[in-house]
């Protein structure tokens, strides 16, 4: 029948709406993935970095406390 057709057609075009609206989503799923990909790697040069400024001071520490 007709109407049945016309559910048919409908619900297709429902399906394919869905469908771009997923690949959308999975688009920006992958640039926040990327953005923060980036910014692990920053994360971990910037804690490298603490990490070896840390050890700078206590080693300055403990010779200051030794002059003293």
């Amino acid at each position: 029948p007709a109407e049945y057709k016309e559910a048919l057609m409908e619900q297709e075009r429902d399906l394919e709406a869905i469908s771009g609206v997923l690949g959308d989503l999975h688009g920006q799923a992958n640039a926040i993935n990327s953005v923060l990909q980036t910014q692990n790697r920053q994360l971990d040069k910037i804690t490298t970095r603490v990490d070896d400024a840390n050890g700078r001071i206590k080693t300055t520490n403990t010779r200051i406390a030794k002059l003293v």
